[in-house]
């Protein structure tokens, strides 16, 4: 099928992309565009992609504890 292009952008899709059509008791269509899933990614396809301009380097008990004494700070509970 053919759609013009306002149609397309309004659901969010290219030219292409699937949709899905369902059909509603009142012998009306509901056209949708077909979520579309993530490929899938890695940890590592992740880790490194954030630039780190100050060059701060904190470990996992660092970053624990710095929270801890922030909420601490504030009196509010973890």
């Amino acid at each position: 099928m053919t759609f013009k292009q306002e149609f397309l952008q309004h659901l969010g899709i290219a030219a292409g992309d699937e949709m899905e059509v369902s059909k509603l008791p009142n012998g009306e269509l509901r056209i949708r565009a077909k979520h579309k899933t993530a490929p899938d990614k890695r940890f590592g396809d992740f880790a490194g992609c954030l630039k780190n301009h100050a060059r701060v380097h904190l470990s996992v008990d660092d970053m624990n504890r710095i929270i801890a004494d922030a909420a601490a700070d504030t009196d509010t509970p973890p």
